[in-house]
């Protein structure tokens, strides 16, 4: 039996502990901004939801579907949502700029973002991006796309003048009919749809090109942090018990997914889960933890691309682990 497994008593009494020591008498709302359309990326929150762990913790949470022209940190600034799941990129940027919002979670510990060629194109790495149409432009695009993309050519020195970039496109339209080369997409969403559309793909992973990130981080404004930690502790442990379900019962979690889901495909919603369960959980760190090394690559990129103009010191501001229970060993920071 793995570490996972034996962990599901600790999750019970972590529970149970918070709730006799808080008496919650009644629910109290949350409104959660999500980083894109429904579907098996937030499975956790959508079990977390239908099996009553985030009631367990008198919490009511109502999520806000996202898309493209969403931005997740600027939905807290306005104080449109309590809290929100977006990219570690978007954050740094905005921390960057004097907005007080911090990572209490990181879903994904790896990031999801993958950019994909035609197999007979030829391009195999990102030295093959040079006099090609891609579709990473930052301008209407997706953010940590854009940035990944930006860092990919700067650590490869890839000449960009003669590359042509377009807007990124949800339905993939251009990289099907050949007018786009290259797209970036997430492993656990896009690329399920191109490969189950039967198209053949050479998949470049950034991570393998010295760019590594976070994704699908859990953030809230550092006012919310000071004034109510314990709604937050309950957020996080609830959000993170529904993955760990999530994780270890795929079958049961395909239907709770369906209900949210806007795509009604359960085959499709069980891919995309299945590949994102080795983001979620490696097997080296417990579920959510982030570490001060990879929030400092992270800054250390954004301040070389010049996407943040001053650093961030210090770099325990933009993070903490202090809401992730404490399930799983203790590993190094």
């Amino acid at each position: 039996m793995n570490a996972l497994i034996r962990s599901s008593t600790m999750w019970c009494i972590w529970g149970i502990l918070f709730s006799c020591i808080t008496g919650i008498a009644s629910a109290q709302t949350v409104r959660l901004q999500l980083k894109w359309y429904h579907q098996a990326q937030f499975a956790g929150c959508y079990v977390a939801i239908e099996k009553g762990f985030y009631k367990d913790h008198g919490i009511k949470v109502t999520l806000i579907e996202g898309g493209p022209g969403k931005n997740q940190s600027q939905a807290l600034v306005e104080h449109k949502a309590d809290l929100a799941i977006s990219s570690p990129e978007d954050l740094l940027m905005y921390r960057s700029q004097g907005q007080p919002i911090t990572a209490i979670s990181a879903i994904y510990q790896k990031s999801a973002v993958v950019f994909l060629a035609r197999q007979d194109s030829g391009i195999v790495t990102p030295s093959d991006f040079a006099k090609k149409v891609i579709a990473a432009k930052s301008n209407g695009g997706i953010a940590d796309f854009a940035l990944q993309f930006d860092a990919l050519m700067k650590n490869l020195q890839v000449d960009r003048s003669k590359i042509v970039l377009v807007p990124f496109d949800t339905e993939y339209k251009g990289f099907m009919d050949g007018s786009v080369d290259i797209t970036p997409a997430y492993f656990t969403g896009g690329l399920i749809k191109l490969l189950t559309w039967g198209l053949n793909v050479n998949i470049i992973y950034p991570g393998d090109y010295r760019v590594r990130f976070y994704s699908d981080i859990l953030m809230a404004t550092d006012d919310l942090i000071k004034t109510d930690p314990g709604l937050l502790q309950g957020v996080v442990t609830a959000t993170l018990k529904g993955w760990q379900f999530a994780i270890e019962n795929i079958d049961s979690s395909i239907p709770i997914i369906l209900k949210y889901a806007r795509i009604k495909d359960a085959q499709l919603q069980r891919k995309m889960l299945e590949a994102a369960v080795p983001l979620v959980y490696n097997g080296e760190k417990r579920i959510g933890w982030m570490s001060r090394e990879e929030w400092s690559h992270m800054h250390d990129i954004l301040l070389d691309q010049k996407i943040i103009n001053e650093p961030i010191a210090p770099i325990d501001k933009v993070f903490t682990n202090n809401f992730i229970p404490t399930t799983f060993t203790e590993p190094t920071p």
